[in-house]
This record gives structure tokens, sequence and C-alpha cells, in this order.
């Protein structure tokens, strides 16, 4: 029984290891959060998921997004766009 138990543990941690990992290169989520709010033209360079709150997200934030898009009048801005893991949607900083 305790080797089920640790069996468990184990694919769960590499699981949300995996996730992680792989959500760390997908900017999509933050790219499709500007554009829902009305920009054009996203781009998301750089993510921050140590030290995020530095960028002016949350402890529920896994990472803070660097991106760039054009608002309404055109004119081209910086924002920071903090994202989660699997349930959490997007917030943008301005």
């Amino acid at each position: 029984m305790k080797f089920l138990a640790v069996f468990i543990s184990i694919v769960l941690l590499a699981f949300f290891a995996f996730v992680f990992v792989m959500n760390m290169d997908d900017s999509s989520s933050a790219e499709q959060a500007l554009i829902n709010a009305g920009f054009s033209h996203p781009t998301c360079s750089e993510n921050h998921w140590f030290l995020k709150q530095m960028n002016g997200c949350s402890e529920d934030d896994s990472f803070a997004w660097d991106c760039t898009a054009i608002n309404s009048k055109g004119k081209k801005i910086n924002v920071t766009v903090c994202t989660g893991l699997l349930f959490k949607k997007a917030t943008i900083r301005y």
C-alpha cells in the first residue's frame, strides 16, 4: 500500500513538472488574452517564472510574459501578461 502511494505521488509530480515545462515556451495564452482585450499584433518575447511578483503578477500566477501590442489608438505599448498553468486565465498588467 505504501508503494502505491509513493508511485502515485511520483506520477503526479512528474505530470505537473511536465505541464510546467511545456507551458514555459507557450506564449499563445498571453497573446490570445491581448487579442481578446482589443489589442492587435501581440508579441510576447520573454517569460519570467522566478520572482514573477516583481513584474506585477500574483503568487497564483505561474508566468509573467513581457509583451508588446498595438492598442485601439494605433500606439505600440509594452505590457506584462500574467498566466497560470492549468485553470487560471491570463491577466494583463499595464
